[in-house]
């Protein structure tokens, strides 16, 4: 169909109608490069496909695919990296799941034979995604129990850290130090704990200055006395990254063999929420499956533009509820509509 008639149509508002029904990134990308069917054969295909949908959706009035993270950049260059970040890791899990739970609502429901094969082709990989949920708390942190190494890593931080905080809380206690600190307090320069010292009183305690205020007047120093603990504790910090580097490595390749089956079950996934997308509208539009055959000719029973609202064509033709018609652009000849009318660009 040409673009003028499309256009004439008000073709694009339609289609922006359905991309709001959408429930995930690649959903939404395939309503918005929707044109009209050109064959017979492929319009019954997607009709029978949005139909079966329509099923599903009456009776849970949902879509069976969640939304995702559009993970599909990072899947394309896995085999290039040898570690993907954190969040990467958690959106892969996310787009996991949605891939386990669309699959298994549907061939575990009551779905028509084309939505179940679509289903089927659905590849899961549980472990994959379990070990990635055990190993990850959120977007910034691996849980203590990713590895036995980061865990005993951590534990001797906690201890170190408490050694360095006690040692310097005791300057703050002490009365011989108290006066040369601009606040009693311990806080963090360039990762390591120091001591807020008035700048007249540099030389009364020893040790490393890592900073100063803007206004010259503080020393953030680090005394003597705690600099081996300080030492101690940037050591075992560089030993965590190295930990958390070769566990974000070892997700990554768990990963990896199963990035194409993922990759392509997200693809399925945007065609099995198009599809319920569809039948959502339909729904809204009380749209009705239309009958076609291939003989060439067209018959629209009080048809109406889907832009047109149903209660306002229903007022204004005298219609119950259950006659409203919906009409729309199809640049297929040969079908045939019967009873009331027939699905707008469900196709």
């Amino acid at each position: 169909m040409e673009q003028r008639t499309l256009k004439t149509l008000e073709y694009d508002k339609i289609i922006s109608q359905l991309v709001l029904r959408a429930s995930c990134c690649v959903s939404r990308e395939i309503c918005e490069k929707l044109t009209p069917c050109e064959s017979f054969e492929a319009m019954r295909e997607a009709l029978d496909i949005t139909s079966q949908a329509e099923t599903i959706y009456i009776k849970s009035g949902y879509s069976p695919v969640d939304d995702f993270p559009d993970v599909r950049p990072s899947l394309k260059r896995i085999k290039a990296t040898l570690t993907l970040s954190i969040p990467e890791l958690l959106a892969v899990a996310k787009a996991m799941r949605a891939v386990r739970e669309c699959r298994a609502s549907l061939v575990n429901g009551d779905t028509g034979k084309d939505l179940l094969a679509m289903a089927h082709r659905l590849i899961t990989n549980d472990y994959a995604e379990d070990e990635i949920n055990r190993c990850i708390l959120n977007e910034d942190e691996l849980s203590d129990s990713a590895s036995p190494a980061l865990a005993r890593i951590r534990k001797q931080m906690r201890l170190a850290n408490e050694r360095v905080k006690e040692k310097l809380n005791s300057y703050i206690h002490s009365q011989s130090y108290q006066k040369f600190l601009q606040e009693p307090i311990v806080t963090l320069r360039n990762g390591r704990y120091v001591l807020p010292v008035k700048a007249e009183c540099r030389g009364s305690i020893q040790g490393l200055i890592h900073d100063q205020s803007s206004s010259g007047q503080t020393l953030f120093i680090e005394p003597a006395a705690v600099v081996e603990l300080g030492n101690e504790v940037k050591k075992l910090r560089a030993e965590e990254l190295a930990e958390i580097e070769r566990i974000l490595t070892e997700l990554t390749a768990l990963i990896a063999p199963c990035a194409g089956d993922l990759y392509s079950s997200l693809l399925m996934l945007g065609e099995i929420d198009f599809a319920f997308a569809k039948a959502r509208l339909a729904r809204e539009m009380h749209a009705i499956e239309p009958k076609i055959s291939n003989d060439g000719q067209i018959r629209i029973v009080k048809g109406r533009h889907p832009l047109i609202p149903a209660d306002k064509y229903r007022r204004k033709n005298g219609l119950p509820e259950d006659r409203w018609i919906v009409y729309t652009a199809c640049n297929v000849r040969s079908f045939r509509t019967c009873g009331r009318g027939y699905t707008p660009f469900i196709l």
